[in-house]
């Protein structure tokens, strides 16, 4: 499963940003890592296309809303670590992305033991509230 890119850490914005603020973030950072500002510059020109890319989905309200749905579900199934924020060096960015491709997923054949408990401890919990919503139902019905 390929990890999708945080569009709203690329832009540096929190996911509850307003077309406005995407809009700012956006053309402060195309200024400051445009192809002809930075001649010569691979990384700086693969960060500008991430950039574009991220403006592109965010500015439009329905690739937002889809991008949104879509991340959020991915970061729920995931078991990979979230990616670290972008520093401000498109240079050790573009190697952050590199090494990352390298990498590829990691999948792990076995399933850990804290993943095990963590399963036990939600079923026992959802079993208690189902058992206490029995009872609540139960203790009202006789009491009319």
């Amino acid at each position: 499963m390929m990890q999708k890119k945080n569009y709203y850490l690329l832009l540096g914005l929190k996911n509850t940003s307003s077309a406005d603020e995407i809009k700012a973030a956006y053309r402060a950072l195309a200024k400051k890592y445009h192809p002809d500002k930075n001649q010569g510059n691979k990384a700086s020109e693969e960060y500008f296309k991430e950039i574009q890319e991220a403006y592109a989905t965010l500015s439009n309200p329905e690739k937002k809303r889809k991008y949104d749905l879509s991340f959020s579900t991915a970061r729920l199934y995931s078991k990979q670590p979230t990616q670290t924020p972008y520093a401000g060096n498109a240079y050790k960015y573009a190697q952050q992305q590199a090494q990352q491709k390298k990498r590829g997923p990691q999948k792990s054949a076995t399933v850990k033991k804290e993943d095990k408990a963590e399963s036990i401890y939600l079923l026992i919990s959802i079993g208690i509230a189902l058992l206490l919503l029995y009872f609540i139902i139960s203790y009202s019905v006789e009491k009319r």
